[in-house]
C-alpha cells in the first residue's frame, strides 16, 4: 500500500499492537483504506521518512490513546505533526486514562472516542461509521488554493527587480513611435509652402517635433531584504521544508541552523516563510514562520 492509497494513518503505541492490528482489519473491511507500520513501510525505506510522507498525505489521524502512548515520545512527534497539518484528529482511548499536558495542547478538542469497556468491536464499528461521515466530507469540500512556488520556479523570486526596467523599454519604446510619427507626417505634407517674393530656395524650416514628456512611472515594489535568523523548532524533531506551504517535504533542519528569510506568506490561518542558506542562493523552501527566530 503507498502512501496516497490510503484514508487513514493509525498511530499507536508497539505495546499496543495487537488492538491496532484489530482496528485496522476491521475499518480495512468496511472499504477504509488504512496506512499502518510496520506494515505498510517500504523495504529499504527510512522509518522515519515514510512516516512524515504517510501522514502528510492522509485524510484522516486515528491514535489509539492508552498509557502507553500516552508516554510515548514518538507518538507526541506523530500527532504533532498531524496536527500542524490540520489533518482531523480522533483519539480512541482504550485505556481510562489522561492525557499528559504535551498530548493534550493537540488532542484536547477533538471528540473523543471512549473504547475501554467491552466489547471492543463495537467500538470499532462506531469508528468506523465516523469515519465513513468525515471522509464524506473531505471528498466534497472544496480544496483551497495554494499561492507561490512551485518545484519549477524557484528563479522566479530573484527576477523581481527587473520588473521597473520593463516599464522604462515600454516608454522608449513609445517616445520612438511618436518621433516617427511626427517625422513622417511632416514628409508627406512635404514642408510649409514659401512666402511670396522670399528668394528662391528660402523655405520656412518645418517645426522641429516636440519630444514626449511623459516619464516612466515608478514603481514601489523591491525585493525583500534577506534576514537572517536561525531554526527554533519548539517539539524535539527536526523542522521540515516543504516545496510550498502545506506541501511536499523536501529536507528538515536541525535547531540552530542558520538561514535568510526572503519572503513570507499567510496560509490556512498559519504563517510560512520562504528561506534560503545563511549564504544565500537558491531558495531552499518553505517552513513554518513561527519555528524561525529572527530576534537579537
Amino acid at each position: 500500500m503507498t502512501g496516497a492509497s490510503h484514508d487513514v494513518f493509525i498511530s499507536y503505541s508497539s505495546k499496543d499492537k495487537a488492538t491496532a492490528d484489530a482496528v485496522c482489519a476491521l475499518l480495512e473491511q468496511e472499504g477504509i483504506r488504512c496506512w499502518i507500520a510496520p506494515r505498510d513501510v517500504l523495504p529499504g525505506e527510512a522509518w522515519p521518512s515514510s512516516i512524515i510522507q504517510a501522514i502528510s498525505t492522509t485524510k484522516i489521524f486515528v491514535l489509539i490513546f492508552s498509557s502507553f502512548s500516552n508516554a510515548s515520545a514518538q507518538i507526541k512527534r506523530e500527532v504533532e505533526r498531524a496536527a500542524n497539518r490540520e489533518i482531523p484528529i480522533i483519539p480512541f482511548r482504550i485505556d481510562d486514562v489522561t492525557a499528559d499536558q504535551y498530548l493534550e495542547y493537540f488532542i484536547s478538542s477533538p471528540h473523543w472516542m471512549d473504547a475501554f469497556t467491552p466489547p471492543l468491536d463495537q467500538h470499532i464499528q462506531q469508528l468506523s461509521a465516523n469515519l465513513k461521515r468525515l471522509l464524506a466530507k473531505t471528498a466534497t469540500a472544496p480544496t483551497p488554493e495554494e499561492p507561490l512556488l512551485a518545484p519549477s520556479q524557484p528563479q522566479q523570486l530573484q527576477r523581481r527587480p527587473a520588473r521597473g526596467m520593463g516599464w522604462m523599454g515600454l516608454v522608449l519604446i513609445g517616445l520612438v513611435c511618436v518621433v516617427v510619427i511626427v517625422a513622417g507626417a511632416v514628409i508627406f505634407r512635404g514642408g510649409p509652402s514659401p512666402s511670396p517674393g522670399a528668394p528662391p530656395g528660402n523655405t520656412a524650416s518645418p517645426t522641429p517635433p516636440v519630444a514626449a514628456t511623459s516619464q516612466a512611472p515608478q514603481t514601489s515594489e523591491t525585493p525583500q531584504t534577506a534576514q537572517v535568523c536561525h531554526v527554533a523548532d519548539p517539539t524535539p524533531s527536526l523542522l521540515n521544508v516543504r516545496v510550498k506551504p502545506n506541501g511536499d517535504v523536501t529536507q528538515s533542519l536541525a535547531n540552530g541552523t542558520l538561514v535568510r528569510v526572503v519572503k513570507r506568506a499567510e496560509v490556512g490561518g498559519k504563517s510560512w516563510a520562504l528561506i534560503e542558506s545563511e549564504n544565500g542562493g537558491q531558495p531552499l523552501g518553505w517552513v513554518f514562520d513561527d519555528y524561525i527566530y529572527c530576534g537579537g
